[in-house]
This record gives C-alpha cells, sequence and structure tokens, in this order.
C-alpha cells in the first residue's frame, strides 16, 4: 500500500513540477505577468474580481513550488515510514518466533497480554506527560531532561534506524501547518491507506478463492475452478515465479506417468493443525538424525489427514506428501506425485479441501485447478 502510494504521490509530483516549469517559462516570456486591465471582452468589474480572485502570476510561481516541495517531502515521509514499520515488523516477528520456540502456550499468552497492556499504557503515559508538562511549567522543568531521554528511547525503538531522516520531515510539518489542517491531512492519508490495505486483502482472497474482485462481464466465469483456466495456476504458465496460488500444477496438459501436486502451507494454519492434530513428543534418547526423521514423519502424517486432495469427485487415500519449495520462489508448501493410470483422458480437475477453522468436521475447498489428461 505504501508502494501504490508513494507511486501515486511522486506522479502527482512529476505532473505538477511540470506544470511550474511551464509557468516559470510563461513568467519569463511574459514579465509583467497577468494584466488584467488588457483581457479582452470581459467588463471592468470581471477584470476587478478576477485580479482580486488569482492575484499576480509570480505570487501563484511560488506558491506552486512550495506546494511541489511539500508533496515531494510527504511521500519522502510516508515511503520512510513505511520502511520504518517493516523493520518493526520484522524485528517484532522474529522476537515472536523466539519466545515461541522457548516458552510454552500459556507463558505466549501471558507474554501477548503483558505487550498489549504495556503499550496502551506506554501510549497513555506518554500522552498524559505531555499534557501535564505543557500546562505546568515546574514539572517541565524538573522532568524535562528524564522526558527527553525517555521519548528519544521510545521514538528510535518504534522507528529504528531512519529515526533521524523521519524526524526532520515531521517536526519540519508539524511546526509550520496549521494545526487543523495537518490534522485533516493525516485523517485523509490514514483513511485512505487503511481502504487501499483492505482492497488489496480483499482482492488477494478473491484470487485464492477464484473470484475476482473488479469482473462485471454478465457471461464471464463467476470463480467456479473447474470452468476456468487460470494461467497462475500452472508452473508452465505463470509469468511471475514469486506469486503461487494456494493449489498449482506443472503444466495444463498431463501426458506422462505422474502429476506432481502442489499446495501451499501458509503459516495461518498453525493453530488449527495444532487443535486437530497435537503432535506427540520425540524421544530425547534417540540419535538427533532419527528424531528430526520421525519428527518430519509425524508432521507428514498430520497434513496428509489434513490436505484432502480429490481427483474429480474420488478423493485420494493418503497421499504420499513431501515438503517442498517452488523453485525461484519463496512460497513453502507439500508436493504430492498423483499417479495418472486412474485419470481419464481429456478434461479432469483437481481439488485440495482443508477443514474449517469454526467447525473441524466441515470442508472447504482450499484450491481447485482443472488439468487435461492425454495418455501417450
Amino acid at each position: 500500500t505504501v508502494a501504490y502510494l508513494m507511486i501515486a504521490m511522486f506522479l502527482v509530483h512529476f505532473v505538477m513540477r511540470a506544470f511550474w516549469v511551464a509557468m516559470v517559462g510563461l513568467q519569463a516570456a511574459y514579465p509583467e505577468g497577468i494584466r488584467y486591465g488588457h483581457v479582452p471582452n470581459v467588463p471592468p468589474s470581471m477584470q476587478q474580481y478576477q485580479e482580486k480572485k488569482f492575484g499576480k502570476l509570480e505570487d501563484y510561481v511560488l506558491r506552486l513550488d512550495r506546494l511541489c516541495n511539500q508533496i515531494l517531502a510527504f511521500a519522502f515521509l510516508i515511503g520512510l515510514m513505511g520502511v520504518g514499520i517493516g523493520i518493526l515488523y520484522n524485528l517484532c516477528f522474529g522476537l515472536a518466533q523466539i519466545v515461541k520456540a522457548l516458552f510454552s502456550p500459556v507463558w505466549i499468552d501471558v507474554f501477548l497480554r503483558l505487550f498489549v497492556v504495556g503499550t496502551v499504557a506506554l501510549a497513555c503515559m506518554i500522552i498524559a506527560a505531555n499534557y501535564l508538562m505543557k500546562t505546568r511549567p515546574h514539572l517541565d522543568q524538573r522532568y524535562s531532561i528524564w522526558m527527553n531521554r525517555f521519548y528519544s528511547a521510545v521514538n528510535m525503538g518504534l522507528l529504528p534506524v531512519l529515526n533521524r531522516p523521519i524526524n526532520y520531515l515531521t517536526l519540519s510539518f508539524t511546526s509550520n501547518i496549521r494545526p487543523r489542517r495537518y490534522y485533516l491531512a493525516m485523517t485523509l492519508v490514514l483513511c485512505f491507506v487503511m481502504c487501499s490495505v483492505f482492497f488489496i486483502f480483499m482482492e488477494k482472497i478473491g484470487d485464492l478463492n477464484g473470484r475476482h474482485l473488479l469482473e462485471w462481464r454478465n457471461y464471464y466465469a463467476s470463480g467456479a475452478p473447474a470452468n476456468e483456466l487460470v494461467a497462475d495456476r500452472y508452473d508452465n504458465l505463470r509469468a511471475d515465479p514469486h506469486d503461487v496460488p494456494a493449489v498449482s500444477l506443472p503444466t495444463d496438459v498431463v501426458e506422462g506417468p505422474f502429476l506432481p501436486v502442489f499446495v501451499i502451507y501458509p503459516k495461518m494454519f498453525d493453530h488449527l493443525l495444532a487443535t486437530l492434530c497435537p503432535l506427540p513428543e520425540v524421544p530425547d534418547s534417540l540419535s538427533r538424525p532419527t528424531r528430526l526423521a520421525q519428527a518430519d514423519s509425524l508432521r507428514l502424517s498430520c497434513l496428509s489427514g489434513f490436505y484432502r486432495l480429490y481427483v474429480n469427485d474420488s478423493l485420494c487415500a493418503r497421499p504420499d506428501w513431501v515438503f517442498s519449495q517452488k523453485p525461484g520462489a519463496a512460497t513453502r508448501g507439500l508436493t504430492a506425485y498423483l499417479p495418472t493410470a486412474g485419470f481419464r483422458p481429456g478434461k479432469n480437475l483437481i481439488t485440495v479441501k482443508v477443514p474449517v477453522e469454526s467447525k473441524p468436521d466441515s470442508l472447504r475447498v482450499f484450491g481447485a485447478v482443472p488439468f487435461w489428461y492425454a495418455p501417450k
């Protein structure tokens, strides 16, 4: 979302800067600017109204240059804050993985609650301290050094690496723009960002479920996977290897004795998998390679019961899944090699279903891909 917002703002800046160059050239061509008294075909009252409304051409060029500079600086502020939030997210995500690996779920829940309460308390404390020190000068004189150090530490923690340039941009805007205009601009930007995040999220969810958010043709596909050929579902037709759907096949036309089926394993399934099939403890008396192999066997056994693979209307009983990663992509998942001997010539459909989190006894379609079998 930040990337799209920056592209839009840089495009607006480019157009406005080009217009500013044109106005500078026009001012050089006509040094006297706009001569309202010489505007033809308008009465004197209209000439006076235009002069009062538009003013001097030189003043307008200066205001336009100032606005272009503000837009460019604001675009950099949005970009730097996006990068800073990304760095902070990665740090928090890494810390969460370390905590998850070292502590039990009970302690993880305690840490999460303490983190939420501590964050809210810290925000309230900063707001209250700023208000008290602003309204009571004696408190400002007594605790200013400690408050400044505390504020610097919090600021560095929330915006690591890019703390200084972001503060230069933010302080320049907040100290020169009227508070009402500043809060209005921040509200509009926040609403735009959140709407963009929601739109992109729904678009990705629609792509995973075979639905197209902006498709309005009356007699075109409604998103049923069995009747639609989507290039992203096939390795030989996919243009971008980094965008892998829920279920994908190496090709749309199958001729060999085996058909590899790749299913992604998103991390959001961890909680549901832990609920449906908790893994038993591997004995510490075994050697490390043996323990690793046994642990992987238990995980694959659990995943084999979680992912239900259908060919047409027939359930494949316990397909032999293996952990895999798509070449050229960061997507991790499972691959099963299905024998093609039982496939019917022509069109077939691969469907993968998973349990519903709210109703584990029910299944939902996780992904479906049609393919054509042409035996040699």
